[in-house]
């Protein structure tokens, strides 16, 4: 039987993670998060724009984000997870997800609707429904023969326990998000992947990929490619006394 693995690192550590995973990599994070934000809210904007409150068009761009925001996110978390395991990371992996774009529609549907169905009882329901969702794409991401319902509820079980310290890990960004609103938005291109690789790593430590004796010890599993063996795997203690 698998350990359940309780996250206790701080919010403060688990930036470091993030922050560190993307050293080197801001311009390509920040040009995929710009891609994200353009195809996921762009026409809805630009429907706005042109047809003001339009409840036709309202509808028809809902429709438009809830068909293509699976399948762009699963996309972007490859990008992202590539990055913290020190893979190699292409701005073109946000199409990715398209490859598996009936699960990831699917995926994101279902949380969507268990979300909202929480959500009809009290507001805070509905926010703990989707912290216990959170880690449904990882879970995809990482077992493409997993199930769409399999991955809700195993994200579900790794989740009992951890819900506020991922809670606390998202409140943690609230000035840059403030900050971010007080660029008209563009700030986000560089919080959003700040986020993702943080809440990642957080993914990495629950599913046992990072081990913590005092300090951050990777794990071949979370580093390494069956077919293409890196010497960076080697590498990870000594950079590891960044973030103590």
């Amino acid at each position: 039987m698998e350990s359940h693995i309780i996250v206790t690192e701080s919010a403060s550590n688990l930036r470091s993670l993030g922050r560190r995973s993307l050293a080197g990599n801001w311009k390509a994070a920040a040009l995929i998060s710009f891609l994200l934000l353009l195809l996921a809210a762009g026409p809805q904007v630009l429907l706005f724009y042109l047809f003001g409150e339009n409840p036709t068009m309202e509808s028809l761009s809902n429709f438009y984000l809830l068909l293509v925001y699976g399948p762009l996110y699963l996309g972007y978390a490859g990008f992202i997870r590539c990055l913290v395991r020190r893979q190699e990371a292409r701005v073109g992996q946000l199409f990715d997800g398209f490859e598996m774009f009936l699960k990831a529609f699917s995926l994101y549907f279902m949380m969507i609707l268990f979300t909202t169905l929480w959500t009809f009882l009290l507001v805070i329901p509905g926010i703990i429904a989707s912290y216990r969702y959170s880690l449904a794409f990882y879970l995809l991401l990482d077992d493409p023969e997993m199930g769409v319902m399999d991955a809700i509820r195993k994200s579900k079980d790794l989740m009992y326990g951890n819900k506020w310290k991922l809670f606390c890990l998202d409140l943690s960004f609230i000035g840059w998000s403030f900050l971010a609103v007080l660029t008209c938005g563009i700030g986000f291109i560089w919080v959003l992947p700040y986020m993702e690789t943080s809440r990642f790593s957080f993914y990495e430590i629950i599913v046992g990929n990072l081990k913590i004796r005092h300090e951050y010890v990777e794990t071949e599993e979370a580093y390494e490619q069956p077919d293409s063996r890196s010497d960076e795997s080697e590498e990870p203690k000594s950079e590891a006394d960044e973030i103590k």
